[in-house]
């Protein structure tokens, strides 16, 4: 059975989990979550990257896979990449993993994937575009990435409501981001 956020069956999610985590594998590896963050940003920001800067930011800058499953893991992250631009090319909203699966750091785990791939980038991000925009825009997701810890950022945390409200506008602040930045082209 596929989801919407995942192109892939509920075997080839497992088996592609056991790629990234087992035999030693880094534990700072991103999970699938955060790989579909992380593609998520690439799909909808300024920046191109190909799949080997993919790869390093998935695996942590380490890979201590085997070429074929190495290629196993390219492959599915491209297909992954391939699914977000469709639901964007097409103007659904992407469809963020935390809506599907009941996994508390689901949306966590997305959004500080996402965070990643801006922070790879960043200068890009606010290079010719209104910096306050950008940043309202990428909020909910720097708030639920848990990946800052200064005051603002606590007081958000700490209010359920507010980071209710934030989790439900990630969907269209990825298709404005989107907009923003491949609407001149």
């Amino acid at each position: 059975m596929q989801s919407e956020a995942f192109p892939f069956t509920s075997q080839e999610i497992d088996h592609l989990e056991s790629l990234l985590f087992d035999n030693d594998q880094e534990e700072e590896n991103l999970d699938l979550f955060g790989i579909h963050g992380l593609l998520s940003a690439f799909a909808v920001g300024p920046a191109d990257a190909d799949v080997n800067e993919w790869l390093r930011l998935i695996l942590d800058g380490s890979c201590q896979l085997e070429s074929p499953e190495l290629e196993e893991i390219k492959q599915a992250i491209l297909k992954l990449f391939k699914h977000i631009e469709q639901q964007l090319h097409s103007e659904e909203n992407v469809s963020v993993p935390e809506e599907i699966f009941d996994d508390e750091d689901a949306l966590a785990n997305w959004s500080a994937g996402f965070i990643e791939g801006f922070l790879s980038n960043e200068k890009l991000w606010f290079d010719d575009y209104d910096e306050a925009a950008v940043a309202s825009l990428l909020l909910p997701m720097m708030a639920h990435s848990e990946l800052f810890e200064d005051e603002d950022f606590e007081d958000i945390k700490h209010n359920d409501k507010l980071m209710a409200e934030m989790a439900d506008q990630i969907p269209e602040n990825l298709t404005d981001l989107y907009l923003l930045y491949h609407a001149k082209q």
